[in-house]
């Protein structure tokens, strides 16, 4: 493997959306992994050397599917990391996804709440690669919360669905939408045998749009991702007005 070069330090550089003592957020692109793994070369974490500037080396806190775009966190040093860590599995900050569904969900707004597991490659739950709804007596299942809010429709066709994961658990937002039978639009692992509207961009359209993050006797931070170009052309397409959510990314919940 190359070693992380000035053209990928440069390329860093434009992800990050917001930078202090403690931490870098970076707007990552949909398509290029957050980690490592078979056939996967080149990730973030292996270019994260490329923003020490003390001793430490930063660290991911938390992780994104490859191929969902918007708000990552990057902690700066060990210390840092123990707290927004913390932060991440006490579920004491505020995560808003944006989605586009096939179909609309009915009601637009709730809780979904379940039991899933990761595929055994059982006939039941045939693929290792994707969750499943189990029972909690499975010694494999993890409970799942996610609120959602619909924010505009297109027709029946499609939504604009805000999402608020209360658990951080794999898939749980693309599972979720399955699960309530509005999967999102462009999954190739949780698909829907809905029409697809037309004039659609390609590609998972999932988006981390914001964090809201306290930080020690400051105010807390929120930071916003733009969209991603695909979502933004299927958000074009469909009529949908980023205006429509509010300036507060948690207004579509209150």
């Amino acid at each position: 493997d190359a070693d992380p070069s000035e053209a990928d330090r440069a390329f860093l550089r434009t992800l990050i959306l917001h930078e202090d003592e403690e931490m870098f957020i970076l707007n990552k692109p949909a398509g290029l992994a957050v980690q490592g793994g078979t056939n996967t070369r080149r990730h973030i974490d292996g270019l994260l050397g490329l923003l020490k500037t003390g001793e430490h080396r930063p660290k991911l806190v938390h992780r994104l599917d490859k191929e969902t775009s918007g708000i990552l966190v990057i902690a700066r040093h060990p210390a840092a990391a123990a707290r927004i860590g913390g932060l991440f599995r006490g579920r004491d900050l505020d995560k808003v996804y944006w989605a586009v569904t096939v179909k609309v969900p009915n009601p637009r707004a709730g809780q979904i709440r379940c039991w899933m597991a990761r595929g055994d490659g059982s006939p039941e739950m045939p693929d290792k690669e994707r969750m499943y709804r189990s029972a909690q007596s499975n010694d494999d299942a993890r409970h799942a919360i996610s609120d959602y809010a619909v924010v505009s429709t297109a027709a029946q066709k499609a939504a604009w669905v805000a999402l608020k994961p209360h658990t951080g658990r794999t898939h749980q937002l693309r599972f979720h939408m399955e699960e309530i039978g509005t999967p999102i639009l462009g999954d190739d692992r949780y698909k829907t045998r809905a029409e697809v509207p037309s004039g659609v961009a390609p590609g998972l359209h999932l988006h981390a749009r914001a964090i809201v993050l306290p930080r020690p006797n400051r105010k807390p931070i929120t930071i916003t991702a733009p969209l991603p170009t695909h979502i933004a052309e299927t958000f074009a397409t469909l009529g949908f007005l980023e205006e429509e959510a509010g300036r507060d990314p948690l207004a579509p919940f209150l």
